[in-house]
């Protein structure tokens, strides 16, 4: 059984995009707002990924990447994000993002980079 997704985004329009997205690749989505909130939810569920927009209302990425490394599996977290750059996608990687997409994303590129989530989270999953 596929697990959900977790979609941390304050933008609605982002959201509804990823979602989308989500859908479309056979998986389920659950939704947040805030890294706050993302980090209550990621301990409540076993998700295939996050997918979190890379500036939030109350932080960063770099937050929600730590709690969901805490877990056991340790969740992949893909970083979205507007900015389209070497350096932003080198932070994301060198703060333990699985991946990062400039958004708004191509499908084949959440469909890839949600496949190779899902890859190493069922991976992850047998090393716990």
């Amino acid at each position: 059984m596929l697990k959900p997704v977790l979609i941390v985004s304050s933008n609605a329009r982002h959201r509804e995009k990823l979602v989308r997205s989500v859908l479309d690749s056979g998986l389920e989505a659950r939704l947040c707002a805030s890294a706050n909130e993302a980090r209550r939810l990621l301990p409540t569920e076993d998700y295939t990924a996050v997918l979190c927009d890379d500036r939030l209302p109350d932080g960063d990425f770099t937050s929600v990447i730590s709690q969901a490394q805490r877990l056991p599996g340790a969740t992949p977290v893909i970083v979205v994000s507007r900015r389209d750059d070497w350096e932003s996608y080198m932070i994301a990687l060198a703060a333990g993002a699985t991946d990062y997409l400039a958004f708004p994303p191509y499908k084949g590129e959440v469909d890839r980079s949600l496949a190779r989530a899902a890859e190493l989270s069922r991976s992850l999953a047998t090393v716990v």
